[in-house]
């Protein structure tokens, strides 16, 4: 007996929504509240909803240091795995959890194998998240950037990081 295909992955958040079971739903206007005034009349609208600016925003001030660093990383590849992002922050114990409640919390979408990020929260990191390099659809892989980034003096290394991530040196 052949294994079941995989299911699909979705392709919008109203997609990903729709395969979530009721409790899951319940979790996501548990976790944000502003969604449900005025009560959506479907999971369209409901999507829409977690997908506004102003309600990623809201959500994403509820977030730890974690959930950010997680979801700085996914903003910066566009779409990443859970493997991708362990990569990307080696030592961290807690990505599988992080990963989880930014999922809950619809700032994430898709999975389980690739996610994609709310298209604010992306927007919410500006033109050059994790202060690296500017947004392309060119995925960011870990060992480059490491690579790249050890023959960088380590003062030039922190002002492009802390100060100022666009530079012309």
């Amino acid at each position: 007996m052949a294994p079941s295909p995989l299911p699909p992955i979705p392709r919008s958040l109203a997609d990903d929504l729709r395969t979530r079971t009721a409790g899951q739903i319940t979790r996501l206007l548990t976790l944000r509240p502003d969604l449900m005034h005025p009560w959506p009349a479907d999971l369209g609208q409901l999507a829409r909803r977690a997908a506004d600016d102003a309600s990623v925003l809201e959500a994403m001030q509820s977030l730890n240091t974690r959930e950010l660093r997680v979801l700085e990383v996914v903003a910066c590849m566009h779409e990443a795995t859970v493997d991708e992002v362990r990569e990307a922050l080696p030592g961290d114990a807690g990505i599988d959890e992080a990963v989880a409640v930014l999922w809950a919390r619809a700032l994430l979408w898709g999975g389980p194998d690739v996610f994609r990020i709310a298209r604010a929260a992306q927007q919410a990191f500006g033109p050059y998240p994790c202060g690296l390099a500017p947004a392309t659809s060119v995925k960011c892989e870990a060992a480059t950037v490491r690579a790249m980034a050890a023959e960088v003096d380590p003062q030039t290394l922190n002002r492009w990081v802390w100060h100022n991530p666009v530079s012309t040196s």
